[in-house]
């Protein structure tokens, strides 16, 4: 177990623009590396696994990498596997090792951090072993040692459990070791402690890798594991199809939550998983419906959270009703999805629970127990603590006054909510970003012995206790592990979620629960974003034949940043990306500048260019603001402008008079709303010039008619003057005919 210092791990990828939606997941067999990508958020080392000590590395770093088998029943040795290092700078000469054992089992947490912080007695020699040959400076080389079972100070059955197991290396001066956990299974007849562990699995952190989706099957498919699965994993197209086909008709036709009623109008997924699918089209929806179909018919049980997992602790502290009605309605929706598809299954598949409230630390508190009682509530890790000091611990399930906060120790009664509570210390471990070997052995071995040091404190007597995740660990091999190492014992027995809140609630005191404190700031920023984004964008949304598929977005945007996994640095982005998102919608509707136009006429019909680059179609009104009387709007035009679309509208003007005047465009909704008044244009109006021109052409043409009839004439005459006289003497017959 190498000790290291480790910082806060850097945050996820910021936040997308709120109305972006990505393609869904699918079950790709090429990764493209996509899962290393989701980093658990908890990558600071627990502090149940103890602090770095100065004899760990003195010129020799140590790290335990293995132990085979880790929880030893009857075989007959143990082999310890790991690394050693020289940090010496100088060449070792084969170093040796050495293997210690405690002879007794801890029997707190407490004392399981003070032995791994190196605060304990490293116990008794097991065994040693050479490295074989020389180590040089710098140089890394893997070593191995065999424990015989005879050499283990294991007498007494009842002492089973948790051993602390050290490594020690030496060549000269150098010095350096390690240690860890071996567990002892002696067989003692115990009543197992039962347990259920909740995996969030949610679009912060999710990929949408192949590995990832196996992974979190592989939990859905372990006895005490209950996937907590958020809407927007989920394909909107899948959602519909779960919804509208098969024989079960109408989503009611499953028993719904508590908390809402069904909503027709919503779908399970208004918008895609954050990772983008490998594949596309028909043969992308296929594999989302393949994803969901493995789920429902593996998961035992599956919680279904508000779209984002939305913090509903954080709305109901917040105040924002029509955001709490949209996430629920999200979740009901989608709990009603679930259940429908899943009642096919032959036997039935799994069963879909829709009535958990899970705050974050911040929101939890009083209030959300008072909007919820009917329901049930997953306290933060290690609240609701036991008031007084115990010498086991508690059951999961406190039943609270929600009136006062004190515990009811008499168990479920009027006015009282089911409160789940769990350990920090195997919360944690569990959402520990362990980033070698030797620490995701370190973590799965303290899991283990976690459990079974809780199993001993009453060996006859079983527990119902809950285990959670931390939201933001990433669903992997590594979660599956660590999972398997808590709950794939002899001493514990998984259950489901519905029978940890179905058990006997503690008849022990715990602490009162308090309201919740104000919000932090940057929460308390976003609810203001928010509430500005739909004031001003509410005379836009007017102007859509449905308002409220613009206010819905941005509805949905918030959700987002209301994620309960969401840093305050990624809300903080989000709404910096919101407010962006806001100017452009402000200014989708808009009046296209235009150059000069020329007015000749004293009535005509004006062109004004207007742009809409929403997604949807707009009724707008249209008119124009002359900055001279000469000029004068004779009616204002309403009209609908396509989505995407830039339309000429023509508005009835009249002008009197000639001069250069400045014209601005406004452009409006039905009640009045201005979208756009920006833009403007410069008019020459020349009126009367068009009744001139054409009383000049007109007289030009009736002189040009009067002088060619006179031009006719005139020619007729100068021929009859220049004629024979018919009478003269010398005319013939023929030219008298002639004429």
């Amino acid at each position: 177990m190498r000790r290291r210092v480790l910082g806060v791990a850097a945050s996820l990828a910021a936040l997308v623009a709120a109305t972006v939606a990505m393609a869904g997941p699918a079950l790709a067999e090429d990764d493209q590396g996509a899962a290393a990508d989701a980093a658990s958020r908890s990558a600071v080392r627990p502090s149940v696994l103890g602090a770095a000590s100065e004899e760990d590395d003195a010129g020799i770093a140590v790290s335990i990498d293995d132990l085979n088998p880790r929880v030893l029943t009857t075989q007959d040795t143990v082999v310890v596997s790991g690394t050693v290092t020289n940090t010496s700078g100088a060449d070792l000469s084969d170093p040796v090792f050495d293997v210690f054992m405690r002879p007794s089992t801890p029997v707190t947490d407490e004392e399981l951090t003070a032995f791994l912080s190196g605060e304990r007695w490293a116990g008794q020699q097991a065994g040693t072993a050479q490295l074989g040959r020389d180590l040089a400076a710098g140089a890394s080389a893997e070593f191995s040692v065999t424990l015989a079972r005879a050499d283990l100070p294991l007498d007494d059955s009842f002492e089973w459990g948790p051993r602390g197991l050290t490594v020690t290396a030496a060549s000269g001066d150098a010095r350096g070791q390690d240690r860890t956990l071996l567990v002892w299974d002696s067989g003692y007849d115990v009543s197992p402690t039962l347990m259920d562990a909740v995996v969030p699995w949610t679009a912060d952190t999710a990929t949408g890798a192949a590995t990832e989706q196996r992974a979190a099957l592989s939990l859905a498919a372990t006895d005490g594991v209950t996937l907590a699965v958020d809407p927007e994993l989920f394909p909107e197209e899948a959602g519909e199809e779960t919804a509208s086909s098969g024989e079960g008709g109408q989503s009611g036709d499953a028993p719904q939550s508590q908390s809402a009623s069904p909503s027709a109008s919503s779908s399970p997924s208004a918008s895609a998983s954050p990772a983008p699918s490998s594949s596309s089209g028909d043969g992308s929806r296929t594999a989302d419906r393949r994803l969901v179909d493995e789920l429902l018919s593996t998961a035992q049980e599956l919680i279904a959270l508000p779209r984002w997992d939305a913090d509903l602790g954080a709305l109901t502290v917040g105040g924002s009703p029509d955001l709490m009605d949209l996430a629920l309605d999200s979740r009901t929706t989608f709990t009603a999805a679930l259940r429908q598809e899943s009642s096919r299954r032959p036997g039935g598949g799994a069963t879909v629970i829709g009535d958990v409230v899970w705050p974050t630390t911040a929101a939890f508190g009083l209030q959300v127990l008072q909007r919820f009682q009917d329901q049930t509530i997953i306290a933060p890790p290690g609240a609701v603590a036991p008031a007084e000091d115990l010498s086991f611990t508690s059951v999961s399930r406190v039943e609270v006054d929600t009136g006062s906060g004190e515990t009811s120790t008499s168990g479920e009664a009027d006015g009282t909510v089911t409160v789940l509570t769990s350990q920090q210390a195997i919360s944690d471990v569990l959402g520990w970003d362990a980033s070698s070997e030797a620490d995701q052995l370190d973590a799965e071995q303290a899991l283990t012995a976690l459990t079974a040091i809780i199993t001993r404190e009453k060996p006859n007597e079983s527990r119902t206790l809950l285990a959670v995740v931390p939201r933001g660990t990433a669903v992997d091999a590594d979660l599956v592990g660590r999972v398997h190492a808590l709950l794939d014992q002899r001493w514990v027995d998984g259950t489901t979620f519905s029978a940890i809140a179905a058990s006997s609630p503690t008849d022990q005191g715990r602490e009162a629960i308090g309201g919740a404190a104000a919000l932090d700031q940057s929460t308390t920023d976003a609810f203001q974003a928010v509430s500005d984004a739909l004031t001003q964008t509410a005379a836009l949304a007017s102007a859509l034949e449905e308002p409220e598929v613009l206010t819905s977005t941005i509805e949905e945007a918030a959700l987002r940043m209301l994620a309960a996994g969401t840093s305050a640095e990624e809300r903080s982005d989000g709404i910096t990306r919101l407010r962006l998102e806001t100017a452009r919608l402000l200014t989708s509707v808009h009046a296209e500048p235009t150059s000069t136009v020329n007015l000749i006429n004293k009535t005509a019909n004006f062109p004004v260019p207007i742009a809409n680059d929403l997604a949807w179609d707009v009724t707008v009104k249209v008119t124009l603001l002359p900055s001279d009387p000469r000029l004068r709007v004779t009616d204002t035009q309403e009209v609908t402008i396509p989505a995407g679309t830039t339309s000429t509208v023509e508005v009835p003007v009249s002008a009197i008079g000639s001069g250069d005047i400045e014209v601005g465009y406004k452009v409006t909704t039905s009640d009045g709303h201005v979208l756009d008044d920006t833009q403007s244009v410069t008019v020459r109006m020349r009126a009367g010039w068009e009744d001139t021109g054409t009383a000049v052409i007109a007289g030009l043409l009736v002189v040009a008619l009067v002088a060619g009839v006179a031009r006719t004439l005139g020619k007729r005459m100068r021929a009859r003057r220049t004629a024979p006289d018919a009478d003269a003497p010398g005319t013939t017959a023929a030219t008298e005919e002639g004429r």
